[in-house]
């Protein structure tokens, strides 16, 4: 299991609680916030290109995030 957590990073949007972000840190996964990789209120599309770019899984609990254009 600690294999599969070294390979997965993921994006925190901001609605994601401070504790899910501790708690995947803690069984090892690499977490970034919206904050620690870009600014708040940064646009769906926008968040979308960048886990793209750095190859990283977004957690969110936006319902409307698979709208995207």
């Amino acid at each position: 299991m600690l294999e599969m957590a070294e390979e997965l990073s993921f994006i925190a949007d901001e609605n994601v609680p401070s504790q899910v972000v501790r708690e995947l840190r803690r069984a090892g996964y690499r977490v970034a916030t919206v904050d620690q990789i870009a600014r708040p209120g940064i646009r769906n599309d926008e968040l979308a290109s960048l886990s793209i770019k750095h190859g990283m899984i977004i957690i969110t609990r936006d319902v409307d995030f698979t709208g995207l254009d």
